[in-house]
This record gives structure tokens, sequence and C-alpha cells, in this order.
């Protein structure tokens, strides 16, 4: 059954399904930033270490769940920039937070603003299937 998001392109269930990591790896994301801005710069408990690295990890593992024929059909060329810029820059700020440097740290932050940037840009041109 094809479902119908705003006219075109229409999406099978499946591909809503696996779309739905794309949704889950951004909450995540947010996440994980929302705890890291809570006491100021630099300041964090190690709770909220423990509970922003968790959400790094979750919002890895989601987008690595994400198909890239499911992201191209919502945005044309997305696949490779959420995977070079977002993944990746998950990737490396997980790494600094279990043992590796900081600069990798700045890295996953910079590829991290890199994505942001693209994809806003881009956001009005998306046809993304509505969450359910």
């Amino acid at each position: 059954m094809l479902v119908a998001c705003g006219g075109t392109p229409a999406w099978t269930e499946e591909e809503i399904a696996n779309f739905e990591h794309f949704h889950a790896s951004m909450a995540a994301s947010q996440q994980a930033v929302r705890i890291s801005n809570q006491g100021g710069p630099g300041v964090m408990s190690a709770a909220e270490v423990n509970q922003h690295r968790e959400s790094l990890r979750t919002a890895l593992q989601e987008a690595r769940l994400v198909k890239d024929d499911v992201m191209e059909k919502g945005l044309q060329g997305m696949s490779l920039p959420f995977r070079q810029k977002y993944q990746r820059g998950l990737e490396l700020q997980l790494r600094s937070m279990e043992g590796g440097t900081a600069m990798a740290a700045v890295e996953g932050s910079d590829l991290m603003n890199e994505w942001i940037n693209w994809i806003n840009l881009r956001s009005s041109e998306a046809r993304f299937p509505r969450r359910r």
C-alpha cells in the first residue's frame, strides 16, 4: 500500500517505518544537546555525562538503521551528507567521550554543524513522511 505524504512521493509502509529511525536519531541527538546545555559551558554532572553519552549512542544506532534509498526518496542527495556529516559527527563525539581526544569532539561538533546547515538550506525541498 502506498501512502501519499503531501502529494508526492508516495511512501510504502515499509519506507515509512524505516524513516522512523531518522526521526528517532534526530530526537536522541537533540536530547544530547539539551543535556549538554543544561549546566552551562563545560558543566555536566556525572549523571548528565552518562545521559549525554547514551543519547549519542541511541542517535548513532538509529542513524545506522536508516536506509540510504529511503533518505534519497525524501530528499535527493541527502544520504551522503547524512552519513559523512551527521553520522560521522556522532561517531566522533561518542569516541571523544569514550577515551578519545578532545579534537574528536571538536571535529564531531563541526561535522554536526555542517549537517545542520546542509539540511536547513534544503528543508523546503524535503518530502519526508509524517511521523506516526
